[in-house]
């Protein structure tokens, strides 16, 4: 991977390049799939909570007075 860096890589590396890529985000995701489910959570707890706080901040508009 670090070669991609400093090296100009034909086609049939960049193909494996890629495909190493994916392997390893495959093995990490793996790795890592109990904890999705809590943090998946803890996003969508934190947007209802600003979500909430930002609809108590907002004033009501009042109307504007039309001058004819």
């Amino acid at each position: 991977m670090r070669k991609c860096v400093y090296e100009e890589l034909s086609k049939d590396e960049l193909h494996k390049l890629f495909l190493e890529l994916r392997r390893l985000l495959k093995l990490l995701l793996q790795k890592f799939q109990r904890q999705y489910p809590k943090e998946v959570m803890k996003d969508q707890c934190s947007k209802i909570m600003r979500w909430s706080m930002a609809e108590q901040e907002v004033e009501p508009s009042q109307p504007a007075a039309l001058s004819t």
